[in-house]
């Protein structure tokens, strides 16, 4: 008998020249690659069963049996981005009161069309005292995501710098741009008409790694759009909902036609390091160390 290890990190022991026995205690998963494995090396493969006691005989030259092919294909996604959604559960009430205070963060212009939002200069919406419970939903929110990505909550602040109303209507899409300048930025929404523009997340690399050959991605040879084929990414809005997302990553929005005004709240964190001697040469510290000379 020869011992091998599968690419699964199970482990089979090899009995004699036309058969293989599965010595994994965890539960047997098949692979594509096990199935093409006994295809090429077995007449017939004798695999345990689930309890480990008896067997399961396969004819391979009368042709794999169905079951063989029902299988768990182990993905392995290296560098992934995270986003993360949360839903707020004071989202009705919280509407009702955001409709008596919206006005003070814009202003109307000649044809009595509200503009608001960061390019506007109504960047300070989180100074706005009704709005400290759900500032502080917010920015327990993005001290989750933070945990998310496994970094020592300990060693830093997370600190709203800035936050603005993000008010979008049929026909004014939003260009693609990115909050490099921050760290990790969010999006509420408040109101979502049906059909409202989705927004949309753009691959920052220039070139795909998945893609085999510069062309196999193009749409002609692409049978179904994926996470690993495509360098776009939309997502529906849902009321009551936030989302968080590196600031880094590009995004936009825009699609079809809908009535009414999508009404969201945007913003940017960022982190902070709460110790000065913190013994690492990146990051930033906490502005009370800054200092203006003139």
């Amino acid at each position: 008998m020869v011992d091998g290890v599968g690419f699964d990190g199970d482990s089979y022991r090899w009995r004699g020249s036309n058969c293989m026995e599965h010595i994994s205690t965890e539960r047997l998963v098949f692979s594509s690659w096990k199935c093409r494995m006994v295809h090429r090396r077995l007449d017939v493969a004798q695999i345990l069963t689930l309890d480990n006691s008896s067997y399961r005989e396969y004819n391979i030259s009368n042709g794999i049996d169905s079951t063989l092919w029902d299988m768990v294909v182990k993905k392995i996604e290296l560098f992934p981005t995270l986003l993360c959604g949360f839903d707020y559960p004071e989202s009705k009430s919280f509407r009702t009161l955001f409709d008596t205070i919206y006005e003070k963060h814009g202003r109307y212009d000649e044809n009595n069309e509200f503009q608001t939002g960061e390019a506007e200069g109504f960047n300070l919406v989180h100074h706005e005292e009704k709005l400290n419970n759900f500032y502080k939903f917010i920015s327990d929110c993005c001290a989750q995501y933070v945990n998310e990505l496994g970094i020592d909550l300990d060693r830093f602040d997370v600190m709203l710098a800035k936050s603005w109303l993000s008010f979008c209507q049929n026909g004014k899409y939003v260009l693609e741009h990115s909050h490099a300048d921050h760290h990790i930025s969010f999006i509420y929404y408040l109101e979502c008409p049906e059909n409202c523009y989705k927004i949309s997340f753009k691959d920052p690399y220039h070139i795909n790694i998945n893609e085999p050959f510069h062309g196999a991605f193009f749409k002609q040879n692409v049978k179904q759009s994926n996470q690993y084929n495509t360098k776009t990414c939309s997502l529906a809005p849902k009321e009551g909902s936030v989302l968080f997302f590196p600031s880094k990553l590009i995004h936009f929005a825009e699609g079809g036609m809908f009535d009414g005004n999508r009404r969201a709240i945007a913003g940017d964190f960022m982190l902070v390091y709460k110790d000065i001697q913190n013994k690492t040469p990146w990051g930033m510290y906490h502005q009370k160390y800054w200092k203006i000379f003139k």
